[in-house]
């Protein structure tokens, strides 16, 4: 479980850009995850890191409305998916099928919206550096 906690903190990182917020989220996760184990511990691994970045997702889902954080970084411009796509498929190199499974959603709709994300990344930067000039 700790593995879990420390291979995902980037991603509760940018789903609640606080320190206090990211690790609250993933003791939380872990909560629930261990909650809803049904046959204890012994369930297959990457089923079980499934489980968890789901749970992460959602949690983070529910706490973003309640959490206001200035969106100066292009990165935060970006919508919650995108940011999660981005981060799961280009920061951590997860496999297509991953991301669809976490985020509860087909693979087209995960490559579709991971192509939209880096176009909307790219327009963001590109607008603030032609307005820095």
């Amino acid at each position: 479980m700790e593995a879990l906690t420390h291979k995902h903190y980037g991603l509760a990182f940018i789903l609640l850009p606080d320190e206090l917020m990211a690790t609250q989220l993933l003791i939380d996760s872990i909560s629930r995850l261990v909650l809803t184990m049904e046959n204890g511990f012994d369930e297959d691994e990457s089923r079980l890191e499934i489980d968890f970045v789901t749970h992460l997702i959602s949690l983070a889902r529910i706490r973003q409305k309640h959490f206001a954080y200035k969106k100066e970084d292009p990165f935060f411009k970006l919508s919650f998916d995108e940011r999660v796509i981005l981060y799961l498929r280009d920061k951590r190199q997860y496999p297509v099928s991953f991301v669809a499974s976490v985020l509860e959603g087909r693979e087209e709709r995960v490559l579709a919206a991971s192509h939209q994300a880096r176009a909307n990344l790219l327009a963001h930067n590109g607008q603030e550096w032609e307005s820095s000039c």
